[in-house]
């Protein structure tokens, strides 16, 4: 087995003789819809450090690799690359600890409500992995398949790992089994495949085995959500609180249903709640009268009554 390390990018070296040890740890995310727990990929090693601060034209001094991205190569068990993010160093020795991929994926971000006609899995997952600047690697017909699925996604505010995980499991790519989504890392790239494709046999790799079977809590409560979607382009959304207008019913497309009071030159902020995911909003015009129901303008309207 041969084990080397490779700075990519930046000022920075480890000794000639090689790393003394290292580790790559990678959780895997069971397919089961209710199960999203799993932390990204981290790699740690040890090395002799460099210390000197100029040789010529280079700055080899080890602790100039924060930062840097670096590929990790073994022999046996393939290549992994990864950002450094910590470095240490002790009698000589430098440890470093760095994040793989997985960790740009594992950020907080806001996405827009994905649906329409062009909309499908294919450009659902694409978009999600640009949020944070990952292109997703995909075969051709696997692309194929995720592009006859429509789809019709609510807007969310989260981590992009996380739901990228409730994506694979909530969608089944046969018509006869539960075949779900894979996705994982190789190298520097996200792949997405088919679930259940691939037997990997690591009886070679495992030192021990442990099995328990419990049965004191059989039962499992599992919550499905399942939100009728559609897409409207230039639609009209309603406050989610009802109230019975003056009129003796609910009018099906006003969206505010209650009053406000302003006074004159005075300026008032009011938050609605909606059922809806919204991706902009068209500005209401004041006019005479708001009639007749149901309403199908482009855009909201409101009535101003006691001036003079």
């Amino acid at each position: 087995m041969q084990v080397k390390v490779v700075n990519n990018t930046g000022s920075g070296s480890l000794g000639a003789s090689g790393i003394e040890n290292y580790s790559y740890s990678e959780d895997v995310t069971s397919l089961e819809p209710s199960e999203i727990k799993g932390g990204t990929g981290q790699v740690t090693l040890s090395a002799p450090g460099v210390y000197e601060d100029r040789v010529g034209n280079t700055h080899p001094n080890s602790l100039l690799l924060v930062n840097n991205t670096m590929m990790l190569t073994d022999s046996d068990r393939g290549s992994v690359e990864f950002q450094v993010k910590q470095i240490s160093s002790t009698d000589g020795m430098v440890s470093i600890i760095g994040d793989t991929l997985q960790a740009r994926l594992n950020s907080d971000r806001v996405a827009e409500p994905h649906g329409g006609s062009l909309a499908n899995l294919l450009t659902a997952i694409q978009y999600y992995c640009g949020l944070v600047g990952v292109f997703p690697v995909i075969d051709g017909e696997l692309e194929t398949e995720l592009q006859a699925i429509p789809v019709n996604f609510i807007g969310w505010s989260g981590n992009v790992w996380e739901h990228l995980k409730m994506l694979c499991a909530g969608f089944s790519l046969s018509e006869t089994e539960n075949n779900g989504l894979e996705m994982y890392i190789e190298t520097n790239e996200l792949r997405f495949r088919k679930a259940r494709q691939i037997a990997v046999d690591y009886g070679n790799e495992v030192e021990s085995r442990t099995l328990k079977i419990d049965s004191f809590e059989a039962a499992e409560k599992v919550s499905v959500y399942n939100y009728n979607t559609s897409y409207k382009l230039n639609g009209i959304v309603r406050e989610t609180s009802e109230t019975v207008s003056v009129l003796g019913y609910n009018p099906k497309n006003v969206s505010i249903v209650d009053n406000m009071q302003v006074e004159a030159g005075a300026t008032i902020t009011k938050r609605f709640s909606i059922n809806a995911s919204l991706v902009s909003v068209n500005q209401p015009v004041c006019v005479s009268t708001i009639s007749p129901y149901p309403y199908n303008g482009l855009t909201g309207q409101y009535v101003i009554v006691g001036l003079s």
